[in-house]
This record gives structure tokens, sequence and C-alpha cells, in this order.
């Protein structure tokens, strides 16, 4: 019985591992930025700005999926670094942002629904 309790811990640390990694895989922070910074027209500053907001996101993201949290408990993380970006861009700017953020919604209900008819298949 021990045995079987240390290969299930095994194999439940292997899935956490295994979740944080994809997280960190689909989504590169420096990535992120050099991408809006294309779109945006972002100074260099500006890009660094959204890099470290980025990267403090890709940390608050690990915690909470580190102790089984889903994706309604990123929520809140996910608007406060919204709101940092918004902060740094111009009102221009902000205007390519939202279109920006439309067209990640769409990609991730796209992929939430591709997802979905797989594991019905």
């Amino acid at each position: 019985m021990k045995k079987m309790k240390k290969i299930l811990s095994v194999c439940c640390l292997l899935m956490g591992i295994s979740a944080v990694s994809h997280a960190q895989k689909m989504f590169v922070p420096e990535d992120r930025a050099k991408q809006l910074q294309t779109l945006l027209k972002l100074s260099d500053p500006q890009t660094i700005k959204i890099t470290g907001y980025y990267k403090t996101l890709i940390v608050q993201m690990d915690s909470v999926i580190s102790v089984g949290g889903d994706s309604n408990a990123l929520n809140p993380f996910m608007s406060a670094t919204k709101g940092r970006i918004e902060a740094v861009l111009t009102p221009g700017q902000k205007k390519g942002y939202e279109n920006f953020l439309q067209q990640q919604e769409i990609m991730n209900k796209k992929l939430q629904e591709d997802n979905s008819q797989n594991k019905e298949n």
C-alpha cells in the first residue's frame, strides 16, 4: 500500500511539473513583449517594462498552477497585468492592444473548442 502511495505521489508530481512546463512553453514573456513591440510600435523602455510585467505574471501563474488552481484563479493576475501594460501605452497603442487582446480571446476560445472536441473523440 505504501508503494502505491509513493507511485501515486510521483505521478501527481510529474503531472504538476508537466502542467507548469506546458504553461511556460505557451507563454514566453520576451516573445509576447516583442510581439507587442512590433504590433504597437512600442519604444524600448515600454518593451522592457512590459517584459517585466509578463515575467511577474508567469511567476504568479506558476504559483496558482502548482497548488492546483484553475483558470479562474488566474483572472485577477491577468487583469492586473493588463492594467499595468495599458498604463505605459499611448492612447493609440491602447486601441491596438485591445484589438490584440480580442484576437487572443478568439484564438483561446477556438483552442478550447478544439480541445473539447478532441477529448470527445
